[in-house]
């Protein structure tokens, strides 16, 4: 895959180590952006064509590539998800176990990032409505507050 500095942990994904494979996308669904864990604990075996693991650290250029020991499968999602949004690497810590399931990982939106509980029940007493430029859609979102709390509410 390709990486930069940033999506390739400045040159800490380096052969031998282990990464994660995370995805950020527009979801045509909903027109959030959401970030996901697609594959784990990943070996990497080459960047920049060097299968070699010298020192500490690689310098990583502007571009390079990555390349990783993947199942078939694996090596399916990793071409799809090169067309459907930016992938990005993260390091796998060494007590981690080899073998977690993506399907245990969960889908980040930026209202779980915030903490923000976007589902109003009928049953909630709403003490306030906010209504804000969504830079998603470019429409107005509306907001209305729950429990001392910002849920976004559709209208």
């Amino acid at each position: 895959i390709m990486v930069d500095k940033r999506s390739g942990v400045e040159g800490w994904a380096k052969p031998n180590t282990r990464v994660d494979v995370q995805i950020i996308y527009d979801d045509p669904s909903t027109g959030k952006s959401r970030v996901t864990t697609f594959i784990r604990s990943s070996k990497v075996l080459s960047v920049g064509g060097n299968s070699l693991s010298t020192g500490p650290k690689t310098d990583v250029p502007d571009k390079t590539t990555v390349t990783l020991l993947v199942t078939e499968e694996d090596s399916r999602k990793l071409e799809l998800a090169r067309k459907a949004g930016e992938l990005s690497l993260s390091l796998v810590g060494n007590e981690e176990p080899d073998q977690i399931s993506s399907e245990t990982m969960p889908t980040i939106d930026f209202n779980g990032l915030l903490g923000i509980d976007d589902q109003v029940t009928p049953q909630e007493k709403i003490e306030g409505v906010m209504y804000t430029d969504d830079p998603l859609t470019g429409g107005q979102a509306k907001w209305v507050l729950v429990g001392g709390r910002w849920k976004r509410d559709s209208f």
